[in-house]
C-alpha cells in the first residue's frame, strides 16, 4: 500500500494530491515463479528497472466504465483510455483498452484488497465512480489527498483481478482526465515514475529530481497539483518516459 501525507503550497494557492496503486497476493507463491514484471523488448532506464508492478494476461483489456459517471466525466475517461491506445497502436498494432459502460453500484461497498471477492476478471476491470467518503476513508482506507486509487490482485507476477476508484469531488472537473490516465497506466502493470521513498539503484526518488526532470513530467509522477480554477494541474499526454515504460509491459508485435 502507498500512502502520502499532502503537501501544502499556500504561497500558490494549490495542494499536491497523491495517486496511488494497492496490490494484494493471491495465495502462497514462490518468487522463482513469478512472470518478469516486463518484457524481454524494454528499455527503461536503470534507476526505473524497478518501476513496474506485474502485467497483465493479455490485450486488449475491456475497461467496464460505471454508469454513475456524467457523461463530461465520461468523455474525460475516453480520452485518458485513448492515449494508452495510441501507445499500443505503435507498439503491438492494437489498442490495449476497449471500453463498455454498465451500472457498478455493488463495487461501491466493496473491500477490493480481498481478493476472493467477484469484481472482474483477468481480462475486464472496472471503472468505479465513488461518492461516499465513509466507503473511501474506511473501507479503503484512502483521505481526501488521494481522488483516485488502482487495486489489484497478483497471481504469478500477473495481474488476475483489479478494479479502479475515482473520487471526482476531490478534484476539479477538468483533472479528471489526467486522474483517469495515471490509474490507467497502473492496469496496464507501471508502477509511479518515481518512489516518494528514498532513491534505490533501481527505483530513482521522486525527492532528488531536478523541476523539470522527465520522471517529474511523466503522467506517472505520483503527484498532481490542485487548487482554485486556473491555477491546476493537467497532464493529459504521456511523455516519452511514460511511453517507453509502456513498451516494457505492451509486448510488440
Amino acid at each position: 500500500m502507498i500512502w502520502y501525507r499532502p503537501m501544502l503550497r499556500s504561497n500558490r494557492s494549490l495542494i499536491a494530491v497523491f495517486l496511488t496503486f494497492l496490490a494484494a497476493g493471491c495465495g502462497s507463491l514462490m518468487d522463482q515463479l513469478e512472470d518478469p514484471a516486463v518484457n524481454a523488448f524494454c528499455k527503461a532506464p536503470a534507476d526505473q528497472r524497478g518501476s513496474f508492478i506485474g502485467r497483465v494476461q493479455g490485450y486488449p483489456l475491456e475497461v467496464v466504465v460505471d454508469s454513475a459517471f456524467s457523461e463530461s466525466e465520461r468523455l474525460e475517461i475516453r480520452n485518458a483510455l485513448q492515449q494508452w491506445n495510441l501507445i499500443s497502436l505503435g507498439i503491438s498494432r492494437q489498442d490495449v483498452f476497449r471500453i463498455r459502460y454498465d451500472d457498478a453500484r455493488k463495487l461501491r461497498a466493496i473491500d477490493p484488497t480481498d481478493c476472493s471477492l467477484e469484481f472482474g476478471d483477468e481480462d475486464t476491470f472496472f471503472i468505479v465512480r465513488e461518492d461516499n467518503s465513509t466507503h473511501w476513508e474506511k473501507t479503503l482506507h484512502l483521505g481526501s489527498n488521494i481522488p483516485g486509487a488502482t487495486f489489484r490482485c497478483k497471481q504469478f507476477g500477473r495481474a488476475i483481478r483489479q478494479i479502479v476508484y475515482l473520487y471526482p469531488k476531490l478534484i476539479q472537473a477538468r483533472q479528471l482526465g489526467s486522474v483517469a490516465l495515471h490509474e490507467f497506466g497502473h492496469s496496464l502493470g507501471l508502477d509511479h515514475s518515481c518512489q516518494m521513498d528514498s532513491d534505490r539503484a533501481d527505483y530513482r526518488g521522486c525527492q532528488s529530481l531536478p523541476s523539470d526532470h522527465d520522471y517529474r513530467r511523466a503522467v506517472m509522477y505520483p503527484v498532481i497539483m490542485t487548487g482554485p480554477k486556473g491555477s491546476y494541474e493537467i497532464k493529459e499526454d504521456p511523455v516519452a518516459n511514460d511511453k517507453l515504460r509502456a513498451a516494457c509491459v505492451i509486448d510488440p508485435v
